[in-house]
């Protein structure tokens, strides 16, 4: 879910079942993953925003993991917050370029973007076999 404030979207990437328990074994391949979550995410608000990551442009974002819930069971998940658009830069001067708000369809095909992403990454990288048979794309929330 996202949320929009002051040039700010907030957000949570929930990873359930055995992507959750890969992550929390072997943190390694959830660094993998945030870091094409975090390139997913920059190109597609910079594309909004009509810039492109090649000409200069950037966006912002911090993200942080956190791996259980408030009963203390195992909940790995991704927060993020991005800025709302991007920073072009002429003359050493920046200017900041707000990014359209997604409708429900395009916010739902950038999950599938996300999701086939991460699914890709993984499988490209031979995550542990005895995990694939346990592992399919995640289920949008």
């Amino acid at each position: 879910m996202f949320y929009r404030k002051h040039h700010i979207a907030n957000g949570c990437c929930h990873f359930r079942g055995p992507y959750a328990w890969l992550f929390a074994a072997q943190p390694q391949w959830l660094s993998r993953v945030l870091g094409v979550v975090i390139r997913t995410l920059s190109t597609a608000l910079l594309k909004r925003a009509g810039l492109r990551h090649c000409d200069g442009a950037r966006t912002g974002m911090v993200t942080y993991v956190q791996r259980f819930g408030s009963k203390l069971n195992l909940n790995v998940h991704l927060h993020v917050l991005a800025l709302d658009g991007g920073y072009s830069f002429e003359h050493s001067k920046a200017r900041f370029h707000r990014a359209g708000a997604l409708h429900p369809e395009q916010l739902q095909a950038l999950l599938s973007t996300v999701i086939t992403r991460v699914t890709r990454t993984l499988v490209a990288a031979r995550f542990p076999p005895a995990w694939q048979r346990w592992c399919h794309a995640p289920k949008p929330i």
